[in-house]
C-alpha cells in the first residue's frame, strides 16, 4: 500500500458481502469514470462453482443439478466447479451454457451431495 490508497473490508455472509462489494465497486468505477463508456469489453467466465450455501448451511447448485461437475471428488463442496461458461460484454450476459451430466453415477453423487433421495428425484425430476 502507498499514501493516499484506501481500503474496503466487507464483513458478513460471504454470498452477501460479494454482492455488496461487487455493487460498490461498480458504483466507484462509474463516479470515478473509470469506464469507457466507448469500450466493447468482452469476457469468458469459466469455472463457475458448482455448490452455493444457503443460509441453513445446506448447499443447492449455483445453476441446477445436471452440470457436470469437474472435480466431483473435491471434499470441500466450494472447491467443486462445473463445467458451464457465460460470454459477457460490458457486464451484460449475452448468453452461456453448459455440459450436462450424462453418467448416472456422477448424477447419483451429485444428488447425493444435495440431499436429494430417491423419492424426491422422482418426484422432482421424473427418474
Amino acid at each position: 500500500l502507498e499514501v493516499g490508497d484506501v481500503v474496503f473490508f466487507g464483513a458478513g455472509a460471504k454470498k452477501t458481502v460479494l454482492d455488496y462489494m461487487g455493487r460498490f465497486r461498480i458504483f466507484l468505477a462509474n463516479e470515478l469514470n473509470l469506464i469507457d463508456p466507448n469500450a466493447l469489453e468482452f469476457l469468458w467466465v469459466l469455472d463457475f462453482p458448482m455448490f452455493e450455501q444457503n443460509d441453513d448451511g445446506s448447499y443447492s447448485a449455483m445453476h441446477h443439478p445436471f452440470t457436470m461437475p469437474k472435480n466431483i471428488d473435491e471434499t470441500d463442496l466450494e472447491e467443486i466447479s462445473s463445467i458451464a461458461y457465460d460470454v459477457v460484454l460490458n457486464g451484460v450476459e449475452l448468453g452461456g451454457g453448459s455440459i450436462r451430466i450424462h453418467k448416472n453415477d456422477i448424477q447419483q453423487k451429485v444428488f447425493k451431495l444435495l440431499n436429494i433421495d430417491e423419492e424426491q428425484q422422482k418426484e422432482k425430476f421424473g427418474f
